[in-house]
């Protein structure tokens, strides 16, 4: 991943932030109907290109605007197929900065004498067409699915007290794609049973509690330059609780950014719908409204101390659990620089013709044989589009097969066998590899070692007190 991410982690938070002032207003005059649709649409979109800044592509302007039109087709695809499916946006934020990944053209083709740059760009939008139609017309049957087997789950055995939490843990997983409304709809058929009251207390504990401790471990655990921007983070975390977008939001960024963090989440999820499930909470929500898309705090009352009680407990044992998991993680793997990769973006460049393969660890290996192997190179660097050798017999180097593999006529071996390659092209990658391979051998050629004279000691100022036989 990119140095500076924490930076556009920002530039993340902000939507999420926006959501939750705006359902905070809601109940006011301030919010009209055209601002909640604005809150439906535009967010999610900013958020889906924020997004696409973090993932592991170098194109990052291609990630943005790719995003951009894989959004817009899934949206409106979707708008036009179930215009009542307003929550689309949020499947749509989580999908379209992967499907912008999965193809991505070629940053080194772009050449003034060539139009490969408008190619590459045009080969890449259109199968970032083809793949977003798709998924777009596949959304509505997965929709229609998911609904039916839910349904069938309830009619069958999730009436039963004991395993009743199941519910918890399929909300919060669909909660994540904005699509949590599956499982609301159900407890409005008997609001005030046991089952849907202890679904409802649970639910606001994990939003108001837990999500905002996870964020809070990870900015504990940040460098102490970027702690602030992690406990803005956390901040907007706790703030966001009203607004069951924000909550998406950060399910998705918690998903993309951290997954060993979202599959603690979801354990945790587990674990306290099982316990929530047992304790009779005396609380009181509005069914008809519980996080449709917001909820409203005039409408629910969550002050028994049972359920203060129940959910300070939750939030220190989150923040405390959380912490440790990160610090364990931590230990084995930076979890900063750690996201979750669907796939490495497949690059299209059409200035094949230009180059002799792709495979530039193929390449360097073929480099390495023509050079004699490195039991004949003791130094290498790079210099522009070339790279220089220090070689200990120029005898053992195959000068044909340098040829062949590449590079420019312009060869130059100077008398103190250092061997200069210069490259038409991809001299970043072939010489990436070389030090790579040479790494894994244990053997160090970034460093010119030379031979050290013996110590001449006349040339010491405590010359003197020394007695040379």
């Amino acid at each position: 991943m990119l140095t500076k991410i924490n930076y556009r982690i920002l530039l993340i938070m902000f939507p999420i932030l926006f959501c939750s002032v705006l359902s905070i207003l809601e109940p006011t005059s301030f919010v009209s109907f055209s601002t909640q649709s604005l809150i439906n649409k535009v967010f999610p979109c900013l958020f889906a290109t924020a997004i696409a800044t973090i993932f592991p592509n170098n194109n990052r302007l291609w990630m943005i605007v790719g995003t951009l039109i894989s959004y817009l087709i899934i949206v409106q695809i979707n708008n036009t197929l179930n215009p009542s499916f307003y929550k689309v946006s949020l499947i749509g934020a989580s999908l379209a900065p992967i499907c912008t990944s999965i193809f991505a053209p070629s940053l080194n083709s772009k050449h003034k004498e060539h139009n490969h740059y408008f190619v590459n760009y045009s080969l890449a939008t259109f199968f970032l067409v083809c793949i977003s139609t798709g998924i777009a017309f596949l959304i509505p049957f997965a929709y229609s699915g998911i609904e039916s087997v839910i349904n069938y789950l309830y009619q069958s055995f999730l009436t039963y007290k004991d395993i009743s939490f199941v519910y918890g843990i399929i909300y919060q997983f669909a909660q994540t794609f904005g699509i949590g409304h599956f499982i609301t709809i159900l407890h409005t058929i008997d609001p005030n049973s046991s089952t849907s009251i202890s679904f409802f207390a649970t639910t606001l504990a994990f939003n108001f509690c837990v999500l905002p401790a996870i964020y809070l471990a990870i900015a504990i655990n940040q460098e102490r330059k970027k702690k602030w921007i992690w406990f803005f983070c956390g901040l907007v975390a706790i703030i966001s609780p009203t607004s069951g977008i924000s909550i998406s939001l950060l399910l998705i960024l918690l998903l993309i950014r951290y997954p060993f963090l979202y599959a603690y989440y979801m354990l945790l999820v587990i674990a306290f719908y099982f316990l929530g499930q047992y304790i009779d909470f005396e609380i009181y929500v509005n069914a008809n409204n519980f996080y449709e898309p917001n909820i409203n705090l005039d409408e629910i009352n969550i002050g028994t101390p049972k359920f203060v009680l129940f959910c300070t407990l939750v939030f220190l044992l989150t923040l405390n659990s959380a912490n440790l998991v990160v610090k364990q993680y931590k230990k084995a793997t930076d979890y900063k620089n750690n996201s979750l990769i669907i796939t490495n973006a497949i690059k299209i460049n059409f200035t094949a013709e230009n180059e002799i393969t792709t495979d530039y660890g193929f390449m360097a290996i073929q480099f390495i044989k023509a050079l004699g192997g490195f039991n004949n190179i003791t130094f290498c660097r790079m210099n522009n589009n070339a790279i220089i050798f220090n070689i200990i017999k120029i005898s053992a180097v195959n000068i044909e097969a340098l040829y062949e593999l590449g590079i420019t006529k312009d060869l130059y071996i100077s008398d103190k066998n250092m061997l200069v390659l210069t490259f038409k092209n991809k001299v970043q990658e072939i010489y990436e590899f070389i030090v790579k391979f040479a790494e894994k051998q244990f053997l160090d050629i970034t460093t010119n070692y030379q031979k050290i004279q013996p110590y001449d000691i006349s040339k010491s100022r405590f010359k003197n007190k020394f007695k040379i036989s």
